[in-house]
């Protein structure tokens, strides 16, 4: 009963994250055009360099200055609260494709078929898009968050002294996201390596 339990528990996980990917994505996207403002939060370890020029702000933007920087435009463009929202949908398309690859080798794996279907082709692609996502989400991070501070601030050279942290301030995290892709990849090996010898014991009997 309890191996049971713990398989319906973790199927129910994954199919929730596959097909709430679903309908998260949409939903994503229709608050971004619905909305009317786009909001940017400097963390304390780069939000010093900001100058005082800073409080030169372009109507409609509300900045705070406290050894934390928050901007936020109250009538943003749909084009960059859509840029703003970007690395979000990035993140839960990956999370989605991932899942629904893990929830079809659970359903295999629970019918005594581990290495039936194309469980290794499946995660080869997930290591794929999590290898891509490592580098993509950071990058659309920092190009949303650049287009923030430089339609929040009036002087461009007040842009420049209050420019958000590079894709190198997310490196230790692509880092750990590429490891992990390289993981996925490995097990996706074992699973063809099982493929290919279950394929021949089949041919034997």
């Amino acid at each position: 009963m309890g191996d049971r339990l713990h398989w319906i528990l973790l199927r129910g996980t994954l199919l929730l994250l596959s097909a709430g990917s679903v309908v998260a994505v949409p939903a994503q996207i229709w608050s971004a055009l619905r909305g009317s403002g786009a909001y940017w939060e400097g963390d304390l370890g780069y939000a010093t360099s900001f100058s005082a020029r800073m409080v030169h702000t372009r109507p409609h933007v509300d900045a705070t200055w406290d050894g934390h920087a928050t901007l936020s435009l109250d009538h943003a463009s749909p084009q960059l609260r859509l840029a703003t929202v970007m690395p979000d949908i990035a993140l839960t398309i990956t999370v989605g494709y991932v899942a629904g690859v893990l929830l079809l080798i659970v359903f295999n794996v629970q019918q005594g078929r581990s290495f039936a279907g194309r469980a290794a082709s499946g995660l080869r692609w997930s290591a794929t898009v999590i290898a891509v996502a490592a580098v993509t989400v950071p990058l659309a991070h920092t190009w949303a968050n650049r287009l923030v501070v430089e339609r929040a601030l009036r002087h461009s050279d007040s842009a420049g002294s209050a420019s958000p942290p590079g894709v190198t301030d997310a490196l230790p995290t692509i880092i750990v996201w590429l490891l992990v892709s390289l993981l996925v990849l490995a097990v996706s090996r074992a699973f063809g390596e099982g493929s290919r010898l279950s394929r021949d014991v089949e041919g034997l009997v």
